[in-house]
């Protein structure tokens, strides 16, 4: 269960990166966020989440560590029933496709955010489950 101040720093958060369309919130603690549009898989209730993030290619990085939880975070259980959604990066809403990385690639990805962000290697060592990492993959819209 999430601490009282993660809920109201993850609120707080949301709330001024969406009143400031990213020019205050996107960076934050030392790393950059963004936010995350999911719609719950058994209520149908959408979520925006703020979560740090990193680059790789033209892909955004996430790491499902839910704060060093035990279980995955909601909003990854909700991604993977439901992949395609949207992003917003500062004011840029941009819309995603997730996908799974093979062992090879999560192995360079895991070095890439671990290298910027050492609490992820803290988490993983105290925990059962393996940290999912998620790569969005920009994707275009079809238009009618």
């Amino acid at each position: 269960m999430k601490s009282a101040w993660i809920k109201t720093f993850m609120l707080a958060h949301k709330t001024i990166y969406q009143l400031t369309r990213g020019w205050i919130g996107h960076y934050a603690l030392y790393h950059r966020f963004l936010l995350l549009r999911t719609t719950g898989r058994k209520s149908g209730k959408k979520y925006l989440t703020p979560l740090s993030y990193f680059k790789d290619g033209n892909n955004y990085i996430l790491v499902a560590s839910n704060w060093g939880q035990a279980d995955h975070p909601q909003w990854y259980k909700n991604l993977l029933k439901e992949p395609e959604t949207l992003i917003q990066v500062r004011s840029k809403k941009i819309p995603v496709r997730m996908k799974q990385s093979d062992e090879q690639d999560y192995v360079r990805l895991w070095m890439l955010v671990t290298r910027l962000n050492r609490h992820y290697v803290r988490y993983q060592a105290r925990m059962d489950r393996k940290i999912p990492i998620v790569v969005l993959e920009p994707v275009q819209r079809k238009v009618f």
